[in-house]
């Protein structure tokens, strides 16, 4: 139970990174249209900010249903996580094993 575990962490930091990675992105393309003359009450402004936010947490909700739906029945009581919120507080009770793995 412990390498699955050490699974989960991993896998839930990769996701963390994913989104850092698509957030930056996004910044980057705001930061763009701020500097094109566009401000925050544009509705094109607000209209990427929407977009971008709904798309985030619907990776974060699918995320988690696939690595759910990936276990078998024997082993979805070791899960200890069913949406993004309770996967953060393990991913963080559990930072040591990322730091290990993923430093």
């Amino acid at each position: 139970m412990r390498l699955l575990k050490v699974m989960h962490v991993i896998c839930l930091s990769i996701l963390v990174k994913c989104i850092e990675e698509y957030s930056y992105a996004v910044s980057q393309k705001l930061l763009a249209l701020l500097k094109c003359g566009v401000t925050e009450q544009d509705d094109v402004y607000k209209k990427i900010v929407s977009i971008s936010d709904n798309e985030v947490k619907t990776f974060q909700a699918r995320s988690i249903a696939t690595i759910v739906a990936f276990h078998p029945d024997y082993f979805r009581s070791v899960i200890e996580f069913d949406d993004w919120d309770s996967a953060m507080v393990y991913l963080n009770t559990n930072k040591n094993i990322a730091k290990t793995f993923l430093s």
